[in-house]
């Protein structure tokens, strides 16, 4: 993977998580948010954060791969 697409694939999943918290502070600030909506929200955050550490731990292992190869 070259770093322009482990880039692009990183902020994709960072700006999903952070829209996502952004959204939750904001509404829960100016309206009474069901908390089922709240940690329907959160569990959005996580995947996508999970998504993210599964990208960085791939790059990893590619230029770990990459490292041994005579």
């Amino acid at each position: 993977m070259n770093f322009e697409n482990f880039h692009d694939d990183a902020s994709k999943y960072i700006d999903q998580a952070l829209s996502t918290v952004i959204l939750i502070s904001h509404e829960s600030a100016f309206t009474n948010v069901n908390p089922k909506i709240i940690e329907q929200a959160l569990w959005s955050v996580t995947e996508s954060l999970t998504k993210l550490d599964q990208l960085f731990y791939s790059v990893l292992d590619d230029e770990n791969s990459a490292a041994r190869k005579p």
